[in-house]
């Protein structure tokens, strides 16, 4: 049986636009608590983790989400950066893009927009900081602040970060989106992966105590 051409013709629009909405191909992240270094967060459903090369300015300890695709948004997990490196990864001349373990929280924000807009955006950006301000983890004196990218042909983002600084090194989590549409669609999933930060802790068996008090009381 022969179809026509305007069958034809109508098949292979509708496979350009199945292919069209589908997502970049990410593997879908695991919902639960992840370790990087010394800090655990905890990532919730509908979060794909961004492979190696698609970002190449990621840290190699370092963990990128998106929610579609890298261009609308992304979320960054970047643990212990130790004083004098930088936030993402390249060579940097400039020591303004060098954490240092005795910045302030503005001066920290302030590191990451700039870092930002070296690193993601090739300079071809500007990105500012608001509503620095202290913030605790469980504990652990922090900080919070928001992001505003401009982007070229008057495109826009906005961010959110948080994080501490913990025995001379950096612990900093950044969602960025297009906005406003995807930022106010994923803010509130991307909060609470960055509100869940805390330090690891290291836990004793108690066996093992009872073997030190043991000796201690044998040795006597």
């Amino acid at each position: 049986m022969r179809l026509s051409t305007g069958i034809f013709l109508n098949l292979a629009i509708s496979l350009v636009l199945i292919s069209g909405c589908s997502t970049t191909n990410h593997n879908a992240a695991v919902p639960g608590v992840v370790s990087l270094g010394k800090m655990n967060v905890t990532i919730g459903t509908d979060w794909f983790r961004v492979s190696e090369g698609e970002a190449p300015e990621k840290r190699a300890s370092s963990r990128f989400y998106t929610r579609g695709s890298l261009d609308s948004d992304r979320l960054m997990l970047i643990p212990g950066v130790s004083d004098g490196q930088a936030v993402f990864k390249g060579d940097y001349e400039s020591a303004s893009l060098l954490f240092g373990a005795d910045m302030t929280a503005l001066q920290i924000a302030d590191l990451v927009a700039q870092s930002m807009q070296q690193s993601l955006w090739n300079g071809q950006s500007t990105v500012s900081v608001s509503n620095a301000r202290d913030h605790g983890f469980m504990g652990i004196a922090g900080f919070k602040f928001e992001l505003n990218v401009a982007l070229p042909g008057g495109q826009s983002q906005q961010g959110i970060a948080g994080g501490f600084v913990h025995e001379d090194r950096l612990y900093v989590n950044i969602f960025v989106a297009d906005s406003p549409a995807h930022f106010e669609q994923h803010e509130s999933a991307a909060q609470q992966v960055i509100d869940s930060a805390v330090l690891k802790v290291r836990t004793i068996k108690m066996s093992a105590i009872v073997d030190i008090d043991e000796q201690l009381v044998a040795s006597r």
